[in-house]
């Protein structure tokens, strides 16, 4: 089967170690195609030389090209515009993910006059438009698909002003995969798209990688420090605020634990309202907000840890706590739709209480402190969920997914 995905044209796929979910996504389903035996390719930006040689291992071919290099406002790089970039910065944003869906679909164009394609696989409206254009043109019989991941929690008005590719795309595209049965419920309502033409396919855990690093690095700590990680960007949704609460509540009685909060600083109003938070109840010892890790560190941060933390109030995929799951943390979490597509309501692998529910996420991470045999018991079950949602799993339940859509008749 000859498969082609797009990236989104402002991080290259494979991220490196910008956190980057849905370029993470494209490079290790492509990678995995590959193992198949499928022939897959991947439009995209040009990159590092260090990202040239991850592509090259990966056995994927890669059909890439320069664009112009404009500040892109959710990232490092301006901190003196951070609280309005994603204001002031926006236009530069539209206008580089145009600019790829142009570039890109003159690329698709080349490739589809070379070959014949079986599936094209999209992550952003601008660019699904644009690939059922070129396929059409093309007189491809291919089937075009759609990952969209929309931000549920802008209001309605904001999200038809900003967001009309979407209902463009969503009435071109063949088929829609998402990533939650949550999210698809949501799409079917927002869009008026038939849930026939749904899928649900989780996004998949990098298994291997994860245990190859467990492997290389055996876990050492104190016996008594029950250390606890909690992992996303600093944003208001995210909810690191009611971690900290959560967590003061059970300091007094709990001296063996700690709390690390990983991830970019993206929102410096809310990084400033936790280290109040801190300081007021006195966790300077106790708690640390380490801000953006590459992913080495990072999965250090999970491996040292013995809780993962996750009271988040919005997600389309919880990617973060199914890393969480891999490496075989007991996991307190909210009770949001996404968290429960994952994990389930059984409190053998999470407990998911409701994100604002301090006291219930309190005497839950108290549970766990006081009970190693809870933790370990919690830790087997994680890891054989996340087995079952290895890359290899999913790649093998998109390809089935292909194959239904090629194979079906008009």
């Amino acid at each position: 089967m000859n498969i082609v995905h797009l990236g989104l044209g402002i991080i290259p796929v494979p991220p490196g170690d910008v956190p980057a979910g849905r370029e993470e996504y494209i490079y290790q389903l492509t990678r995995h195609f590959s193992l198949l035996g499928h022939d897959a390719h991947v439009i995209d930006i040009h990159a590092s030389e260090d990202i040239t040689r991850k592509r090259q291992a990966a056995n994927v071919q890669y059909h890439t090209f320069r664009r112009p290099l404009l500040p892109y406002p959710y990232r490092k790089g301006f901190p003196f515009l951070r609280r309005f970039s994603k204001f002031l910065l926006y236009p530069f944003d539209v206008f580089q993910t145009w600019l790829f869906a142009i570039l890109g679909g003159i690329q698709l164009k080349k490739l589809l006059s070379e070959r014949d394609i079986d599936i094209i696989h999209t992550h952003q409206g601008e660019i699904a438009i644009v690939a059922t254009i070129v396929n059409k043109m093309a007189g491809n019989p291919a089937k075009v698909l759609y990952t969209p991941q929309i931000p549920t929690t802008l209001p309605k008005w904001l999200r038809k002003v900003a967001l009309w590719p979407e209902r463009i795309a969503f009435k071109r595209i063949d088929h829609v995969v998402t990533l939650t049965n949550g999210f698809k419920k949501w799409l079917s309502g927002e869009y008026t798209i038939d849930p026939k033409n749904i899928t649900v396919i989780h996004v998949g855990t990098a298994i291997n990688d994860i245990q190859a690093f467990m492997q290389d690095h055996p876990k050492s700590r104190m016996e008594k420090s029950i250390p606890i990680v909690s992992t996303g960007g600093i944003i208001r949704r995210k909810n690191q605020l009611t971690s900290v609460k959560a967590f003061a509540r059970i300091t007094a009685d709990h001296p063996e634990l700690s709390l690390k909060l990983v991830g970019p600083i993206d929102h410096r109003d809310y990084y400033d309202e936790i280290q109040e938070c801190i300081i007021e109840n006195g966790l300077e010892n106790k708690v640390e907000i380490m801000g953006e890790v590459s992913k080495e560190e990072l999965y250090n941060q999970y491996h040292s840890a013995s809780i993962f933390l996750f009271p988040t109030t919005s997600e389309i995929q919880p990617t973060v706590m199914m890393e969480a799951l891999a490496f075989g943390l007991p996991i307190v979490a909210s009770n949001i739709e996404p968290n429960s597509d994952v994990v389930g309501s059984n409190e053998d692998i999470a407990i998911l209480k409701d994100p604002f529910d301090i006291d219930g996420l309190a005497d839950s991470l108290s549970r766990l402190a006081t009970s190693l045999e809870l933790r370990e018991s919690m830790a087997s079950k994680a890891r054989d969920l996340a087995d079952s949602m290895s890359y290899t799993a999913v790649s093998n339940q998109t390809i089935d997914l292909y194959k239904n859509l090629t194979t079906k008749k008009p």
